[in-house]
């Protein structure tokens, strides 16, 4: 009889190595990988938490189209940041230069 092998199953990819792509596609200016990058950095989730920098990246998630989820999401953070959170956030946003590669 023949017998069966077992299935091999991949390693799970680290969070790290998982956020990378997301991280790399906010930095070219994609708004979906803006607000998902900003709730990672929110809750500290795959990313340190920054809640400066979440603040950044929904705001610029809202600005380049992902307004209802995002302006919802930066009304939730702003209501547990201190206002100086807040002006490091948007000073960011202002800023911001997406990557070109």
């Amino acid at each position: 009889p023949a017998r069966s092998r077992p299935a091999r199953s991949r390693p799970a990819r680290s969070r790290p190595a998982r956020t990378r792509p997301a991280s790399h596609a906010a930095r070219m200016g994609m708004p979906a990988a803006m607000f998902n990058v900003a709730s990672m950095l929110e809750t500290g989730e795959g990313l340190g938490q920054d809640k400066a920098e979440a603040y950044k990246y929904y705001v610029l998630s809202r600005d380049q189209g992902f307004a209802p989820f995002a302006t919802k999401a930066i009304e939730e953070i702003s209501a547990n940041m201190t206002a100086e959170q807040i002006a490091e956030g948007e000073k960011r946003a202002d800023n911001f230069i997406p990557d070109t590669f």
